[in-house]
């Protein structure tokens, strides 16, 4: 097997083992759902299940936006991003306490594992793992990004600068083209006086 079979097989794993973690996580957020840490849930009404559902659904759907290009993110992609990282880990915690009856120690790694890992190994796998990072967006956030641009308008900026560049030329031609020349009446050569005369003289 080359290089190249064996990295389509990889890619391919990665972005079914990457789906199948974004469900456990999802699962794990939506049984944590309620707060609780023991019990199976019993107390949740058909409307809270839809709503713990559409929870754990959008939350994921956030991280996948944050984990984007940061400069395409405006500030509040960035804030509720970073939020839906900290409620789904935060019930995943609670989801595998109660799932699979961890200590603390344990639950807390499970659920990072669970809420971060998915989304690179899918990005990674698509072809996508260059365009944002996690990690990277984090940092931006907290060090600051001096180089994102300005959503007010920039585009528009940018366009009258390059039309100013092309400034109209004073430039006046002393010499009309050789295509208008062509048109103008041209003079008879000079008449010697003597073929003047004879002219005359008949």
């Amino acid at each position: 097997m080359n290089n190249s079979k064996l990295a389509r097989i990889t890619k391919r794993l990665a972005v079914v083992f990457g789906l199948a973690l974004l469900v456990i996580s999802m699962y794990l957020s939506f049984d944590g759902f309620d707060g609780e840490v023991s019990g199976s849930n019993t107390g949740y009404t058909g409307i809270g299940m839809v709503i713990g559902f559409v929870f754990a659904v959008v939350v994921t759907l956030i991280q996948f936006i944050f984990t984007n290009d940061y400069k395409k993110l405006n500030p509040t992609l960035v804030v509720i991003g970073v939020l839906s990282y900290v409620y789904s880990i935060y019930t995943n915690k609670l989801g595998a306490h109660n799932l699979l009856q961890m200590n603390d120690a344990m639950a807390w790694i499970t659920a990072a594992f669970a809420d971060v890992v998915a989304e690179p190994m899918i990005a990674w796998g698509l072809g996508e793992s260059l365009v944002g990072d996690l990690l990277g967006n984090l940092w931006n956030v907290v060090g600051g990004e001096d180089d994102k641009p300005n959503h007010s308008g920039s585009h528009k900026n940018d366009k009258q600068t390059r039309r100013n560049t092309y400034v109209k030329s004073n430039y006046v031609a002393k010499h009309k083209p050789a295509h208008m020349q062509s048109n103008v009446r041209r003079e008879n050569p000079q008449v010697p006086s003597w073929a003047r005369e004879m002219k005359e003289e008949e």
